[in-house]
């Protein structure tokens, strides 16, 4: 039998256009390789070369950037915090709802932490 072994990876997102959108501020993934979390975020929100689609501004760069491995953690957190005890970025007024980080849980499960779900997704064609 072959055990596969999963880690959590971070995807903080850019405050591109000068605001924060949903899914949350920092979505997190649980998955056995940067390539899957990588995929499983797109699956939930998360959307990779905004500037080139023309969703974020150049100025301020990409909303989500993919992961490359980097040091993924063995449980959820954010900048070596657990997850629930991190504080939200507030960029302006409209960011206030958006909720501090969302886990992505291997099995399915959905976790958001620190807000309410969004309600908006940005995505480059679309905003739904």
């Amino acid at each position: 039998m072959i055990t596969r072994t999963s880690k959590f990876y971070n995807f903080p997102q850019n405050n591109t256009h000068g605001r924060l959108c949903g899914p949350a501020q920092e979505v997190i993934v649980q998955a056995c390789s940067s390539d899957e979390a990588n995929a499983i975020a797109e699956r939930h929100g998360v959307y990779f070369n905004g500037c080139s689609a023309g969703a974020d501004c150049y100025c301020c760069g990409d909303r989500w950037n993919t992961t490359w491995g980097g040091d993924p953690t063995n449980k959820p957190e954010i900048r070596g915090l657990p997850v629930d005890q991190c504080t939200p970025r507030v960029c302006a007024y409209k960011d206030k709802d958006v909720p501090t980080a969302m886990v992505v849980y291997l099995n399915g499960d959905i976790q958001f932490v620190g807000g309410k779900p969004a309600i908006t997704m940005v995505e480059p064609d679309r905003i739904i």
